[in-house]
């Protein structure tokens, strides 16, 4: 309930396969371990419910940017 205590909340999402991977390369990790640490967190629909804003990463870097992009223009504004 930390988020109650934020002004905005925005959850950086992206498709399971593709965080299993990444996270994987990124850690050294088995695939169990991965799982292990999705499986201890909140689950992304309830992340959703709680998020201000939706970033999609599982597409380029330069979509991904440009999301963040609008998203500051938002948030400044």
């Amino acid at each position: 309930n930390i988020n109650k205590f934020m002004d905005i909340t925005i959850l950086v999402w992206v498709d399971e396969e593709t965080q299993i991977k990444r996270v994987k390369n990124r850690d050294k990790l088995t695939e169990s371990q991965v799982r292990q640490r999705i499986e201890a967190q909140m689950t992304l629909d309830e992340k959703k419910k709680i998020a201000d804003l939706i970033v999609d990463n599982s597409l380029n870097l330069d979509k991904t940017e440009e999301q963040i992009d609008r998203f500051l223009k938002f948030i400044l504004n």
